[in-house]
């Protein structure tokens, strides 16, 4: 008997569409954006701040701002991302704001605000207090935002607070 030579098969260049690498139950005909990792398809949870965009959508959440019934996501390129109510304009960012290099956001009950790398806080959503106008001209590193105010700290410490800040 003539002994069986057994040749490795390569395929160079052939993709299988629908074959399931990963075995996640799904494919990249699916959505799946890699198929070689399990953790990362369509209905994956994000992790935030890893980087990585688990659920194959494009957007990669570092942070998330959770309002009364909406929530917005800043995503590791410094852009804003929001979801829910938007009877408020809560979700609606600014003309001009999508080219925005945000850092931090936060969420009050129906407002949402933008610290940008320039030191910059853009609001916008509800303004009944004042809570979506911070002060112009002034150079913050960090922000915050709660039912109908926001406030902010300049490099100093200090903290500067615009909206209805004590509940009057």
């Amino acid at each position: 008997m003539r002994p069986l030579l057994l040749l490795p098969l390569v395929l160079i260049g052939c993709v299988l569409p629908d074959a399931d690498f990963d075995m996640d139950g799904w494919d990249v005909t699916d959505g799946d954006c890699d198929d070689a990792d399990p953790s990362i398809h369509p209905e994956a949870e994000e992790v935030l701040g890893d980087g990585v965009d688990q659920d194959c959508d494009g957007f990669s959440p570092i942070m998330v701002a959770r309002g009364k019934e909406h929530d917005c996501e800043l995503g590791d390129g410094g852009l804003v991302r929001c979801e829910g109510a938007n009877d408020h304009q809560q979700l609606d960012l600014p003309d001009g704001v999508l080219e925005a290099n945000f850092i931090q956001i936060a969420a009050g009950w129906w407002h949402t605000c933008g610290l940008q790398a320039s030191g910059e806080v853009l609001c916008w959503g509800d303004n009944t207090y004042g809570q979506a106008s911070p002060p112009a001209n002034v150079r913050f590193v960090s922000i915050d935002a709660d039912a109908n105010y926001s406030v902010a700290s300049v490099e100093r410490g200090v903290g500067v607070c615009w909206g209805r800040c004590f509940g009057f």
